[in-house]
């Protein structure tokens, strides 16, 4: 349950999902190998998340594009 633990706090602090070790493994997939399903459900859930945001972030950006483009074409 430590791994557990540990893994939240560096989520917490910001930790980079997307980093891969020498063998191109990312976190969940390393603690998968080592057989800690906690570690993966949170992990990969932390990643949903993450991909959620970051396409929340990209819609509202192309909507405020769209709108002032079409704000300057009315005038």
């Amino acid at each position: 349950m430590g791994q557990l633990r540990a893994v939240e706090l560096l989520l917490s602090i910001g930790a980079d999902l997307d980093h891969r070790d020498e063998r191109g493994m990312s976190a969940w997939m390393i603690a998968d190998e080592k057989g800690e399903d906690e570690t993966v459900r949170l992990l990969k859930s932390a990643e949903q998340e993450k991909r959620d945001r970051e396409n929340t972030e990209r819609e509202m950006g192309m909507r405020l594009f769209d709108s002032g483009r079409h704000e300057h074409d009315q005038r």
